[in-house]
């Protein structure tokens, strides 16, 4: 077999050599020549060095003429060609004397057959590590390199030491390991000292570990507005001596190392238990070390505490590999906002005083015997304007349709004898004169005041009250039909048949149709409410359905079917029911304690029951199951749950309990699916007498809403849900921030992008 890998230079040999390379098994110039059993160099050749190596070189021409030079060529370069000669070429000067084996012959001299050598060693390490060279061949030349190479090896300390580099490849040399036991600067020469060739690198044995410094600034200075009554200092604060960051904030941490020699693809920064991504790092003076600067969105840890701190840990290689971990201590974190005291702001005793419009704008109702006000703020708390009006008696209602002035505002409020009641709507934002009023004799104004949206040829809002009419002590309707920035009269619903009909119960809204129960018994009236032009048009929706069973009716929601959902009196205590028009109806067991429904999502529903756990005592749990089958509740027998309720984003229920042994009531956030207590407020900074969820900023949530142990104050704080839950259908006790009590109103903008 003809072993030919590679083009070789080889030296002029007689006619019948040639023949013998092509017929029999016989070694090439390069080929290995040191073992037994390989065939032998060819003529002109001989074994140097382990492989076959010419006797003395020729250069190209040369070669030419050997292997097939013109009619000039020949085996030995004469004039009269050769059986291997071709049309061209003639064979070069040979050399005088033989080259020795780092050389080869060129043009008739002996040239260097190696141009240079480099050697490859890392420039920083912390293990033990070998060294590479290679040997660059001059153009033209064939490799035949030594076996082995020198390696000295120079300390820091002066000290030299020496190691063999052994050949590999063509030209290729390792040596052998070399140790990093301890830190030093090695100044490296790789030697062939016959060519008379060298090359230097430089390795640096670093064990020690970086050293970082992790830091923030201060957080920013707190707004303080006595005068009108805005605090947005965390009144931990002052006990702390510090000022903590708020949980929606973005803090900037810094991490410095002297270094020099950090490499930055190994840098993690933990938060808590959220790993920061450092892609869009900025970099900061480091006076020749290192320096980076992270962008901390507080919101996005998991973090189950009202204030406390978020532990900081950073941790980085230098380019040898050695990893330094750093605690850098942790971040003071809040979930106050701000607080607002608002005088008679709990004498409102309104469940929810507050409504949030679709802007984040916030308005708040007090009363105060039969005096009230009116109050708006930005959504960092701000004041905005005050109004007085007549004894409030119940929550704002926020209209969707726009004005110059903002969306309509809807109040019922009662005279300085509460002899009769108004509906009053407000083109706010900047408190303008009542821009509708309609005024009804009225005793005892009893019900909520849902706003319904309907559309026929043009967006109208229409704002429903129901009251005792004293001249025929029949319970009326009204309404009042708002027509964008406009407004139309108000009117007469329905006026009951029946003198007994009392049609004072909580009023609900899904669109168009409205749905009234009789609070004397247990039927719901329900109507279609249509708007043409200027006429508002009602019409019957085949009520009154019965929720047999149910004395009396208390709540009522409307599900994702369109099914009523509620609770009401029954001869065995507070039970739910489902009522399906015209008068299907679900009464749901309450074997295990009265339970009143607040609040639904697809089939699961929100409810407090009140279970009694002996000596007398009864607590109140907060539930949550389908109806008909035995309800999922919480256990803790050291506390009483009340209302408020409201579902958030994220699967969060936010829920109020008042401690049995202190008597004092604190917000808590629970999981919806354990009912297990996430995090709580303190008593002192929870708004548990009614709130609402907004969301004003990316991921993180606002809860806004009434509370404090001694002064009524109006708080918000930040929340984990990125604003309500959208996939619920009736979130909130009223069904959204707006209070409309409507099914169909939005949820998108209480929801954070």
């Amino acid at each position: 077999m003809l072993r030919n890998k590679h083009p070789r230079i080889v030296a002029p040999v007689a006619l019948s050599a040639l023949l013998a390379l092509a017929t029999n098994c016989v070694s090439v110039v390069g080929d290995r020549c040191d073992e037994p059993d390989l065939p032998p160099c060819p003529n002109g050749t001989a074994c140097i060095d382990r492989r076959c190596r010419p006797v003395g070189d020729i250069d190209a021409g040369g070669m030419a003429g050997a292997a097939g030079g013109g009619s000039s060529g020949g085996t030995a370069g004469g004039s009269s060609g050769g059986s291997a000669g071709g049309s061209s070429g003639g064979a070069g000067p040979l050399c005088p004397t033989a080259c020795s084996y780092w050389e080869y012959c060129f043009s008739g001299s002996c040239v260097a057959r190696y141009s240079s050598l480099t050697l490859v060693t890392p420039a920083r390490t912390r293990s033990d590590f070998t060294a590479s060279a290679h040997l660059n061949l001059s153009g033209g030349a064939l490799p035949n390199p030594p076996s082995a190479l020198r390696l000295e090896l120079r300390d820091a300390d002066g000290g030299l030491s020496e190691v063999s580099m052994r050949l590999i490849d063509d030209g290729g040399f390792l040596s052998d390991p070399i140790s990093a036991a301890r830190e030093t600067r090695y100044e490296m020469t790789a030697r062939w000292l016959d060519a008379g060739l060298s090359a230097v690198a430089t390795t640096v044995i670093d064990l020690t570990a970086p050293t970082f410094v992790v830091s923030w600034p201060a957080a920013p200075v707190r707004l303080v507005d006595l005068d009108g009554g805005l605090d947005q200092r965390d009144p931990a604060d002052a006990d702390a001596g510090v000022t903590a960051w708020r949980r929606d904030e973005t803090v900037p941490i810094t991490i410095a190392s002297e270094a020099n020699d950090i490499d930055p693809s190994t840098i993690r920064l933990q938060v808590s238990s959220f790993e920061v991504p450092l892609g869009d790092a900025g970099v900061c003076s480091s006076d020749g070390g290192f320096c980076r600067v992270a962008s901390v969105e507080l919101w996005r840890p998991t973090w189950r505490a009202y204030r406390g701190g978020m532990p900081v840990a950073v941790s980085a290689a230098d380019t040898a590999g050695n990893l330094a971990s750093v605690d850098g201590g942790q971040v003071r974190v809040t979930r106050w906002r701000w607080r607002l005291v608002i005088p008679n702001l709990r004498d409102a005793n309104l469940s929810s005083a507050v409504g949030i419009d679709q802007s984040g704008f916030i308005y708040a109702a007090t009363r105060f015997g039969n005096s009230g006000t009116l109050n708006a703020y930005s959504p960092d708390g701000e004041p905005l304007f005050r109004r007085t009006v007549p004894g409030v008696m119940f929550p704002p209602i926020i209209g969707a349709l726009g004005s110059p002035n903002g969306p309509m505002v809807y109040l019922t409020e009662c005279d300085a004898t509460c002899s009769q009641v108004s509906g009053i709507a407000f083109g706010l934002r900047n408190g303008s004169t009542p821009s509708a009023t309609w005024l009804q004799p009225a005793p005892r104004p009893e019900a909520n005041l849902p706003v319904v949206t309907s559309s026929v040829g043009r967006n109208v809002e229409t704002a429903f009250l129901s009251w005792l009419d004293p001249a025929t002590n029949r319970p009326v309707l009204g309404w009042r039909a708002v027509i964008g920035a406009g407004e139309d009269d108000g009117g007469v619903v329905v006026s009951s048949a029946s003198p007994t009909a009392n049609l004072l119960g909580p009023l609900v809204a899904n669109g168009r149709n409205l749905f009234v129960p009789d609070r004397d018994s247990n039927r719901v009236f329900g109507f279609e409410s249509a708007y043409n032009f200027n006429s508002p048009v009602q019409s019957p929706l085949g009520f009154p359905g019965s929720a047999g069973g149910i004395l009396t009716i208390t709540s009522l929601l409307i599900d994702s079917s369109g099914a009523l959902i509620g609770s009401g009196m029954s001869a065995n205590g507070y039970q739910a029911f489902r009522l399906t028009y015209p008068s299907n109806v679900t009464i749901a067991p309450n074997s295990n304690g009265p339970m009143v429904v607040f609040l639904s999502k697809g089939p699961e529903l929100v409810m407090l029951r009140e279970d009694d756990i002996g000596n007398g005592q009864t607590r109140a749990r907060v539930c949550t199951g389908v109806l008909g089958a035995a309800p999922f509740c919480s256990s803790d027998d050291s506390e009483n749950l009340q209302l408020p309720l409201a579902l958030g984003e994220g699967g969060l229920l936010y829920t109020a309990s008042r401690d049995v042994a202190s008597d004092k009531t604190a917000l808590q956030v629970r999981d919806f699916a354990t009912l297990a207590v996430l995090w709580s407020a303190p008593s002192s900074a929870s708004p548990v007498h009614g709130f609402a969820l907004d969301c004003r900023r990316p991921g993180a949530g606002t809860l806004i809403g009434e509370g404090g142990d001694t002064t009524p104050s109006l708080y918000a704080l930040i929340v984990d849900s990125r604003g309500v839950d959208a996939n619920a259908d009736w979130p909130l006790i009223r069904h959204d921030p707006r209070n409309t009590n409507d099914r169909a109103a939005s949820l998108v903008p209480y929801t954070c992008p």
